[in-house]
């Protein structure tokens, strides 16, 4: 509603009357239509990279967010505990866990709290076989558990924002997802322990497979509407505001 209220926003989203808008979580949605704009509401466009086939080297994955991060420090954020803590507990209970890093901020996280068995993947086709490379990844970023997912692995995923919300479709499918500012570090830890210790199989393929063909139609209808009105060449744009 905030970003609905700028006219500069309004403005600038209801002119692109050539652009195909598929926002990728419900807050995007809902932002697009309070402005009247005609948007379909999509899986993220990392949801429809190549499934992983890769076999798992790992029993257990950690894809990692450093405690500096911004809406973590923020005390009204209504955190419960020192996101440190999560970590050294994890460490602790887990020692065989691979910790991936995103950044070189947390590398040095890693190395403050005695973090040795860790990745840092350097490019997107690294990163995501990274995030495919354990049975199970307990992951804090929305991306790394979008890669195990497509790979048909368990994830618990812990969100922090609003960009968490673009997992809700595959919470059918077998994904454990959990707000960190809900509740005290002993409750997360159960519930990781929970996770570890059940057994169960995690697959977005339908998901996928039955979304893939109705983004293609719907993009494909809108050029063909462009193109009667239009004789130039026409482009697409796939956004999320």
């Amino acid at each position: 509603a905030d970003m609905a209220s700028y006219s500069e926003y309004r403005t600038f989203y209801q002119s692109q009357r050539d652009v195909c808008f598929l926002p990728r979580d419900p807050i995007s949605w809902h932002f697009l239509d309070m402005i009247g704009v005609d948007a379909r509401l999509s899986l993220c466009p990392s949801g429809f990279n190549q499934l992983n086939e890769s076999i798992p080297q790992h029993r257990i994955a950690v894809c990692a967010i450093r405690p500096a991060t911004p809406m973590l420090k923020n005390e009204s954020s209504g955190l419960k505990f020192s996101v440190k803590d999560i970590f050294i507990e994890l460490l602790n209970q887990y020692p065989d866990a691979l910790f991936i890093a995103q950044e070189y901020s947390d590398i040095d996280f890693f190395s403050e709290i005695g973090i040795k068995n860790y990745i840092f993947p350097k490019t997107l086709p690294a990163f995501i076989t990274a995030c495919s490379s354990a049975h199970k990844l307990i992951s804090f970023r929305v991306h790394g558990s979008v890669c195990a997912l497509l790979s048909g692995r368990a994830v618990l995923h812990f969100a922090i924002d609003g960009r968490s919300d673009l997992l809700t479709p595959y919470l059918d499918s077998g994904l454990w997802k959990r707000n960190l500012f809900s509740a005290s570090i002993d409750e997360h830890i159960e519930c990781i322990e929970e996770f570890i210790a059940t057994s169960f199989v995690s697959d977005v393929r339908p998901i996928v497979l039955k979304e893939l063909p109705l983004v293609s139609k719907t993009i494909n209808n809108h050029l063909s509407g462009i193109r009667r009105i239009q004789s130039s060449t026409i482009g697409c744009l796939m956004t999320d505001p």
